[in-house]
Parts: C-alpha cells; structure tokens; sequence
C-alpha cells in the first residue's frame, strides 16, 4: 500500500520542478529546434538518452553559448522581424508607386502646357479637365494646390531648378563645347541675347537651350560682358569652349570689335562660323546684281507687297487670285535688303 505524500515532500517536488524550468529557460528550451533548422551543419542540441537533468541543463546551456547556436538565433530572429516589417514595406511601396503616377501625370501636364506655349490661366482648365476624364494617378481634390496658377507658377519653377542643375552637370563634365549665339536687337522692342551648347554626349552631338539674357546695351563690349559673367556664373571653363556660331549682325561678326573678335582675344583657339542662312543671302544678292532681271522683279515684288499691304479690299483681291489659279499656300513677304559683314 503506498503511503500518503507528506506535504514537505510535494512542496520539495514542485520546487524542483520549477528550478528545471528556470535552469533550461525559453530560449533553451528552442535551441534544438532553432539550431536544427537554422544552423545547417552545426548539430542539433536535444536530449539524448537519460541523463540528469542537470548534465542536460549544463549542455544545453554550453550550446547556448557557443557561436554556431548564437548565429542559428540571430537568423531565427532576423525572419521574424522580416515577416512583422514585410506588410508595412509592403504598403510603402505602394504609396510610393502612386505618388511616382501622380508626379508623371504632373510632369506630363506641364510638358503639355509648355510645348503649347499657353498661359499660367489654361493651366487650371488643362487640371480639371484631366481629373474629371479620371486620368489615372491624377489628383482628384479640386482647389487644391495643384489647380492654382499660382501652384503651377511653383511647379514649374522647380522643375526649372532641378532642369537646370541637371544640364549643368551634363554641360560641366564635357571636356569641350561649342557656343551658338543670336541677339535680337534690330527690329524688335524686347533686346535679348540667346545661347545654346553644343557638345558630344554618349557619343551622339547635342546641342541644348541654355538661357535667354536680357540685353541692356546692344554694343559688342556690353553682349560680350554679359555673356561672360553668365558662364562664370554656371561654371564653364573659357579653355573648354573650341567655336561658337553667330548671325550676321554687325555688332556679333565684326572684324575688329564684334563680339566674336572680342571674344577671340580670352580664347586664341576659338573658331567662329557665321550663319549658313545669311551666308545663302548673301551669294543670292550678288548673283542678282549680275542680272538686271533680277532687279526688275525684286523692284516689282516690293512694290505689290507694299501696296497689298496698305488696303485690306485689295489684299482680299489678291487671296482670291490665288484661289483661283490654285495658289493658297503661298503668302507674300516683303524682302529685306542683305549686306556685307561690317569690317568694324
């Protein structure tokens, strides 16, 4: 007949009990399992046989503090943490991939209104438009930001920034470049200088829109100041400039004192080439003056372009000449006289 278990002897068995779990502890008591899956080739940990408790205490805890077991952890706790972090990741990107539709809904809005050289007013109604055909990526809330003038007077600006500074570097890292020049100063209110680069970029000749200077002296040393302190200013070496392409203005081509001239003296390997058009014009006015013929038409042409242009009855006359003998596409001009560079 068993006898009855005293009270001091369960109490010493359930003390026991709980220093075996104390002695092993959770991590321990995973290492077999972790280390199994985990470890490759570093052995498993498990109980074998049926030793003390004590002598599996101490192996398991020897194998919790070699570096194979420590590995086998950090890999256990590195694919928790990559499922928790997985679903947020996930929800990111999403949002990232439709802020990029929405910014290249933007971008292809304002590409639109720039090449159709429309005002900062139609930009507005080009916005509406595009939200209420449901363009997808486009931003639906109306007044918000982006159907301001104002907004995309910003939008632009700051794509202007980022253009820029991107073509600089382009520009900046080429070992040599090309300048093409032309100043409208002679029959225009508005004087202006505009410059364009030409340079060789994966191998293929580029030539891009630099920027449009405003000219307050049309005289070559005022042009060749300001086109000076400009590429100073964006950071381009005078020694890297090997030509520049000019018209046939006076102040630009002169011998002595244009601009080209001017420019030779800071840049003695500098090549200039003058514009093909006017150089044609030129060949064509003394191939004229060397038929008299010539001379009676351009005479002729001059004066029915004149006196076309001072009646609106007779313009109208005029079209319906055209219509009837099948000659709408053409329209008349009147023509400019063409002279030789200045030796100045």
């Amino acid at each position: 007949m068993d006898r009855p278990e005293s009270s001091a002897a369960a109490s010493r068995r359930v003390e026991r009990s709980r220093l075996r779990r104390r002695r092993t502890g959770p991590s321990l008591a995973r290492a077999p399992r972790v280390c199994s899956e985990h470890a490759g080739d570093n052995g498993k940990c498990g109980r074998k046989g049926k030793g003390a408790t004590d002598v599996q205490s101490q192996a398991f805890k020897r194998h919790a503090a070699t570096n194979k077991h420590k590995l086998a952890m950090q890999r256990q706790n590195n694919l928790l943490q990559a499922a928790t972090r997985q679903p947020h990741i996930d929800h990111h990107h999403a949002a990232v991939d439709v802020e990029k539709e929405r910014a290249m809904a933007l971008l292809d809005a304002l590409l639109f209104n720039c090449q159709s050289n429309e005002p900062m007013e139609a930009w507005v109604r080009l916005v509406k438009y595009l939200a209420k055909r449901g363009v997808h990526g486009f931003p639906k809330k109306a007044y918000g930001s982006y159907y301001s003038a104002y907004g995309f007077g910003e939008f632009t600006q700051a794509t202007t920034t980022w253009l820029g500074t991107t073509q600089m570097d382009h520009i900046r890292a080429r070992p040599y470049l090309g300048l093409s020049c032309d100043e409208s100063t002679d029959r225009c209110r508005g004087k202006h200088l505009i410059v364009y680069a030409t340079f060789v970029k994966n191998g293929v000749v580029v030539t891009e829109f630099l920027t449009l200077l405003t000219v307050d002296r049309a005289d070559a040393a005022s042009l060749l100041a300001l086109l000076l302190s400009y590429l100073g200013a964006i950071g381009i070496d005078l020694n890297r400039i090997t030509g520049i392409n000019t018209d046939g203005a006076a102040v630009i081509t002169g011998v002595r004192n244009g601009l080209v001239a001017r420019l030779r003296t800071r840049i003695r390997h500098l090549v200039s080439c003058h514009c093909i058009a006017h150089r044609e014009a030129l060949a064509a006015k003394d191939a004229a003056d060397s038929l008299p013929q010539f001379g009676m038409v351009d005479a002729f042409t001059r004066w029915l372009a004149e006196f076309l242009g001072r009646s609106g009855p007779w313009h109208q006359c005029f079209l319906d000449l055209q219509e009837t003998f099948c000659q709408t596409s053409l329209e008349l001009q009147g023509i400019f006289n063409v002279r030789r560079l200045s030796r100045d």
